[in-house]
């Protein structure tokens, strides 16, 4: 995914946030569903189905970002009479090279059982 500054060239710091955060939400459809991390801690059922909300942009130093969002999960299961709704809030560090190329710091979120909760 390529950012293209309105001015032409990338200029980092503060003043790009807006237009990046702009960007990312007018691009999210290309990049969302892998910000989402895995839900078993929730439920193995728990799902995301809407992608992620963008909340703000914000830079950290030279060409490294940080993006805060939310995400929507849900559970639905028939058999038990159950469907839950909940939301969750968090941040993913990006860095963004001269060129406008994004990179989001993703770690690998392994399967995690209920008890790691405690």
């Amino acid at each position: 995914m390529k950012f293209r500054s309105s001015i032409g060239t990338i200029e980092h710091g503060s003043a790009l946030c807006g237009e990046l955060k702009q960007f990312l939400m007018e691009n999210e459809p290309e990049y969302g569903a892998s910000l989402v991390p895995n839900l078993s801690h929730i439920s193995f059922l728990a799902k995301n189905h809407t992608g992620i909300d963008i909340d703000d942009v914000t830079h950290l130093v030279g060409n490294e970002y940080q993006l805060k969002y939310r995400y929507k999960w849900s559970i639905y299961n028939g058999c038990a009479d159950m469907d839950l709704d909940g939301e969750e809030s968090t941040t993913v560090s990006f860095t963004m090279d001269d060129l406008g190329s994004i990179k989001f710091n993703i770690h690998d979120n392994e399967a995690r059982d209920t008890l790691d909760e405690f």
